[in-house]
C-alpha cells in the first residue's frame, strides 16, 4: 500500500498531516527519535508524512488511540487515503493465538505473495536501504505488486534449477537480497514456475523487518540503559511480528470469505 500510495500522489495534491516532532518526541521519551522533515519543496515529502505518521501510530497500542489522538489533540481532518494508511499501519487489539510461522505454513501463494510485499514495505517505513529519491526498494516493490496483481495460479512448480536473474546479484546484504529474490521470484510468475519457496521467502521478509527494526533503532542516543534498550527493541519486534501475524490471518480469511 504505501509504495502505490506515494506513486499515485503528487507532492502537490497530497493533504499533509504535518505531524510535529514534538508530539513524536514525546511518544518517544526512551529515544531520539527524529525523523526528517516534511519540506513541500522536495519530492519525498509525501514520503515524511507517512514515515511520521507511521511512527506516531506504532506508539500506541491500538487505532482508536490513534485516532483519538489525531482528532482530539491535533485536530486534524482525515480523508480516505489517511484512514486506509492508518488501518495498514496501526496494531490490532486482537491478538493471533497461532505464531506467524505456523500460519505461513498453511498459507497459499496469493497469500504468502501479498505478506511478502506487504512485510517488505514495513520494513522500508523501519529502514530505508537505499537513501535516494526514489529508492530503487520502493521501485522493486511497485514492479513487483503490479506483477503479484495478475492472475497466479495456484499450482506453481519450484524449479531450482533457474537461474537467477539481473538485479539479485546487486546486495549479498540478508536485509536487502531478500527484495532482490522478491522482484525475480515476481519476474517468474508468468511462466508458472519460480526458483525461490514462497514459505521460506516469507520467514526471510520477516527477517528483513526484524533488521530493518534494529538497524533505525540500535545507534540512536537512548535515556535507557543497555539491557532495558535490547528489552525495549525486543518488545517491538514482538508488536511488529504480531502486526504480521494478524496481517497474515486477515487476508486469509478475507479469501475465504
Amino acid at each position: 500500500m504505501i509504495s502505490l500510495t506515494l506513486r499515485n500522489n503528487a507532492v502537490e495534491d497530497w493533504s499533509y498531516l504535518n505531524i510535529n516532532q514534538e508530539l513524536l518526541q514525546s511518544r518517544y521519551e526512551w529515544i531520539n527519535i527524529y525523523l526528517p522533515e516534511v519540506e513541500l519543496k522536495y519530492p519525498w515529502a509525501v514520503r515524511n508524512d507517512i514515515l511520521r505518521l507511521f511512527f506516531l501510530c506504532i506508539s500506541f497500542e491500538s487505532k482508536s488511540e490513534v485516532l483519538s489522538v489525531l482528532k482530539d489533540e491535533l485536530n486534524l481532518s482525515l480523508n480516505e487515503t489517511h484512514r486506509e494508511l492508518i488501518n495498514f499501519i496501526c496494531y490490532s487489539s486482537a491478538h493471533e493465538k497461532n505464531n506467524l510461522d505456523s500460519i505461513i505454513e498453511i498459507s497459499d501463494n496469493q497469500i504468502l505473495l501479498n505478506f511478502i510485499y506487504e512485510t517488505l514495505e514495513r520494513a522500508l517505513l523501519w529502514y530505508i536501504p537505499d537513501p535516494s529519491w526514489k529508492s530503487d526498494f520502493y521501485c522493486i516493490l511497485e514492479v513487483s505488486k503490479a506483477l503479484i496483481e495478475q492472475p497466479i495460479l495456484e499450482n506453481l512448480l519450484l524449479d531450482e534449477s533457474i537461474n537467477p536473474k539481473g538485479v539479485q546479484f546487486n546486495s549479498v546484504d540478508e536485509h536487502t537480497h531478500v527484495f532482490y529474490k522478491f522482484q525475480d521470484l515476481c519476474l517468474q510468475l508468468e511462466s508458472g514456475r519460480i526458483s525461490y519457496d514462497l514459505k521460506t521467502l516469507a520467514i526471510q521478509a520477516h527477517d528483513a523487518l526484524i533488521q530493518s527494526i534494529r538497524l533505525r533503532l540500535e545507534f540512536n542516543i537512548s535515556s535507557l540503559n543497555e539491557i532495558r534498550f535490547d528489552e525495549k527493541i525486543d518488545s517491538i519486534i514482538v508488536n511488529e511480528t504480531e502486526w504480521c501475524t494478524t496481517r497474515l490471518m486477515k487476508n486469509i480469511k478475507t479469501q475465504q470469505t
